[in-house]
């Protein structure tokens, strides 16, 4: 498990506007915003144990769209 430096606390979305961040991916992608947010879901905890990574976040998104050749993108 890789013990974190940094532990940051954005309450009301003050550093980072998460609404804002589905919607451009939804207008990038061409999905539902609502499918986006399923996904990054199922992984919520994953990440604080140190499983889950960025990667792994965008392939189970891109992956059943057919879009995983946007990955590296």
């Amino acid at each position: 498990m890789i013990k974190p430096t940094w532990v940051i606390f954005d309450v009301g979305g003050v550093l980072f506007d998460f609404m804002a961040g589905f919607r451009t991916i939804q207008e990038h992608l061409g999905v539902d915003s609502d499918y986006v947010k399923s996904v990054i879901d199922a992984h919520v905890g994953s990440e604080e144990r140190g499983s889950a990574t960025l990667e792994s976040v965008f392939t189970a998104i891109l992956e059943p769209i057919g879009r995983t050749s946007e990955l590296d993108q």
